[in-house]
């Protein structure tokens, strides 16, 4: 081969390599996190509410022990019901939100349980220990004003609870031109995608200093309501409350949407579903999200069900 042509092509494999090397290396490593945490359960709260409360708390507990932070709120709930016989029936759900400058990404091995009573109080104590992978993060502030509203009537009602049947209506308003898009995680980890719902659209293209009421049922897709294009957005539950996420990623560049695991479509009853994905798929998008674009934020919202009595 002419040693010109040679040194031509090594010295391209040296450049793409090198490229290589270099994207690799900009890539930051996940971390592997481990805790393990005991949870005393309230009284009314029930075993399974219980186990995904415990297992919040640990992944928070994680994250804090690996790269710092602190808790800022617990939400706490208590619904009280007439029972049968007049009898009080008490729902609890508690979820916490941390402060903490990491993201619990996936699970290196399942949750692993162990049970106990307090022997002063007689509560029930769930210890679990957790491991998993997640990455450092910077924090963020979410740049814009975001306020839930329940629709009915043609009224809106500022509220971050809904009643079995409600309709959802999410008032935003953000102080620069940008994308939004919504997403609910609910009680099973499944993360649907609500806004926008069309195939290919990774977010709503928003106007600063404008306020939106997205999801309204009577104003038209362009601006950022559904009248006409696809079903409201209504919670729906049986029997017991629970708490879904709203999750709203706002940027000042073009959002993709996160890959669909589940397919959307029209069941047999006529509802519309739409595509979305797992919590893992989700959080991990979430994350590239952030590490490759200085204006990504997201909100994380939660909303609590009630049944309809």
């Amino acid at each position: 081969m002419n040693t010109r042509y040679l040194h031509i092509v090594i010295t391209v494999a040296l450049l793409l390599l090198g490229g290589v090397a270099n994207a690799v290396a900009a890539t930051p490593k996940g971390k592997k996190v481990e805790t393990e945490y005991s949870y005393t359960v309230p009284s009314h709260q029930s075993d399974d509410d219980a186990r995904q409360t415990a297992i919040q708390r640990a992944r928070n507990q994680a994250l804090v022990e690996a790269f710092g932070g602190e808790e800022i709120s617990q939400i706490n709930s208590t619904l009280i019901n007439s029972g049968a016989a007049g009898a009080d029936a008490v729902n609890f759900q508690s979820h916490m939100q941390s402060r903490v400058r990491g993201v619990w990404v996936r699970d290196i091995s399942e949750p692993r349980f162990r049970y106990a009573q307090d022997p002063e109080t007689g509560m029930r104590v769930i210890t679990v220990s957790v491991c998993g992978e997640a990455y450092p993060l910077a924090p963020r502030k979410f740049p814009c004003s975001v306020q839930t509203m329940r629709y009915a009537n043609g009224k809106l009602t500022p509220t971050d609870r809904f009643i079995s049947g409600d309709i959802l209506v999410i008032d935003l308003t953000a102080p620069s031109h940008g994308y939004c898009a919504v997403y609910l995680a609910d009680e099973n980890n499944c993360v649907t995608r609500v806004l926008p719902n069309q195939q290919g659209d990774g977010a709503f293209r928003i106007v600063g200093d404008r306020r939106y009421q997205l999801l309204h049922p009577d104003l038209p897709l362009a601006e950022g309501g559904c009248k006409g294009v696809y079903d409201n957005l209504e919670f729906y539950t049986e029997g017991k409350q629970v708490i879904n996420w709203l999750c709203i990623p706002f940027s000042n560049r073009a959002l993709q949407r996160p890959p669909d695991r589940m397919s959307g479509g029209v069941t047999s009853g006529g509802t519309t579903t739409l595509p979305g994905t797992d919590i893992d798929t989700f959080n991990r998008w979430a994350l590239e999200c952030e590490l490759n674009d200085d204006s990504f934020s997201m909100l994380r919202i939660p909303v609590f069900i009630l049944p309809n009595q």
